[in-house]
């Protein structure tokens, strides 16, 4: 699995992130979509990318936002890219914050959290989020989309703060995907 993200979950990249996520600056899409769209340009494992699929957010926090930060992101860099969003993952049942809960503790909360509820079938995914923090949610929404038929999935954040090191060691190579 391949994962790539803008840069470090610290300093003036967090602070913008908050901005967009928690204080509605939506505008900030138009900023992080071209860097995402160099990210992906730039990394070869992306370039047989099929489709983009935004990680879904519950309904409580997009009632709280009015937008989805992932969903919104996937459509205006898909734009740049020339490339189809399919909102192919459904999320089945709230969850605690994953913000709150740390390491094994986000894996079992995620789990059985989200379903596959449009064809994905032979085809090469990319994954789109906000934040990379453990892997729990890039990884419970790979195996869904990995058993729903997708060929591979990669995945694109702004942000991440998991060290490369422990990528090898993601959710979906513990479960067996």
């Amino acid at each position: 699995m391949l994962a790539r993200s803008l840069g470090p979950y610290r300093g003036a990249l967090r602070e913008a992130i908050h901005l967009y996520k928690y204080n509605g600056y939506r505008s900030l899409a138009d900023f992080f979509a071209p860097l995402l769209a160099e990210v992906f340009l730039k990394e070869a494992g992306f370039s047989s990318t099929d489709v983009i699929v935004p990680v879904p957010l519950s309904q409580d926090k997009l009632k709280v936002r009015g937008f989805n930060q992932s969903e919104l992101l996937a459509v205006k860099t898909a734009k740049i890219l020339n490339l189809p969003v399919s909102t192919a993952l459904s999320r089945l049942k709230q969850s605690p914050a994953q913000s709150s809960l740390i390491g094994a503790a986000r894996q079992d909360y995620i789990q059985g959290v989200f379903a596959a509820c449009k064809t994905v079938n032979r085809m090469n995914v990319l994954l789109v989020d906000d934040i990379l923090t453990t892997g729990a949610t890039a990884g419970e929404c790979s195996c869904v989309l990995l058993r729903a038929g997708a060929k591979s999935v990669c995945v694109l954040t702004l942000s991440s703060g998991i060290q490369e090191k422990l990528m090898e060691n993601w959710s979906w190579k513990r479960r067996g995907i």
